[in-house]
């Protein structure tokens, strides 16, 4: 919940008033990204890994392709783009 909080309030702010470039030098902001991004890529991963219940038969899928081709058809490409590092490859420099 923390970590949706902090979304919610820092990334809008970075986005609107480019507060990222300003904070890029400050070690404590850079760490804080970094666990956030570490956290996130975590969630994927979890996200392969993770069972779920057909509705249609009412099943529990165990099948880690069938798994991972859920996720992809469905939230994977949302969850990927809001933690892809996009600042670190958008640079200027």
């Amino acid at each position: 919940m923390i970590l949706a909080i902090y979304n919610c309030t820092w990334t809008p702010l970075t986005i609107s008033f480019d507060w990222a470039m300003i904070t890029d030098d400050e070690p404590y902001f850079r760490a804080i990204d970094f666990v956030v991004m570490t956290l996130y890529s975590i969630d994927i991963i979890v996200h392969f890994l993770t069972s779920y219940y057909n509705i249609s038969t009412g099943d529990e899928i165990f099948k880690p392709s069938w798994i991972a081709l859920k996720y992809l058809k469905g939230e994977f490409f949302v969850d990927f783009l809001s933690t892809f590092p996009w600042r670190f490859f958008m640079r200027d420099n």
